[in-house]
């Protein structure tokens, strides 16, 4: 299931949302000269090949990101990007190429690629298992 993010006004086609399950909807004033607005729309879908049908349907300059299990997709007209979570380097050359077409800095961090609370704990436990850290029983 891709999980994701999408401002409505960038579409050419807003067909596309029939694709999506829609979870939030936001509206954000910009600093954006073309766009005061944004309309922000927080989505999962099961569709497997939505990514490029968003690179079809995005406005140039524009882009949108998603995920799917552990690869993060960022999306651009008529090109999709994508890297495996927790890979350094090819997440790098992906935000390479997004500064290279004018991505602002402040806009590549992303937040929710930060491990879950269950993940937190699955590498707390692995890492008793392999130190041989006996558990605290209360």
């Amino acid at each position: 299931m891709y999980k994701g993010a999408i401002i409505k006004e960038t579409l050419s086609d807003e067909l596309l949302l029939d694709y999506l399950t829609i979870d939030k909807v936001d509206i954000w004033k910009t600093d954006d000269i073309k766009i005061k607005y944004w309309t922000m729309i927080f989505f999962h879908s099961e569709i497997d090949d939505l990514p490029q049908r968003l690179a079809n349907s995005i406005i140039e300059n524009y882009y949108a990101d998603m995920k799917r299990k552990n690869t993060k997709y960022i999306i651009f007209k008529n090109k999709v990007l994508s890297y495996e979570i927790g890979n350094i380097s090819e997440k790098e050359k992906v935000l390479n190429y997004c500064r290279s077409v004018g991505i602002a800095e402040k806009q590549l961090a992303y937040p929710h690629e930060l491990p879950t609370a269950a993940e937190i704990i699955k590498i707390i436990c692995c890492y008793i298992v392999y130190r041989n850290v006996p558990f605290l029983h209360m």
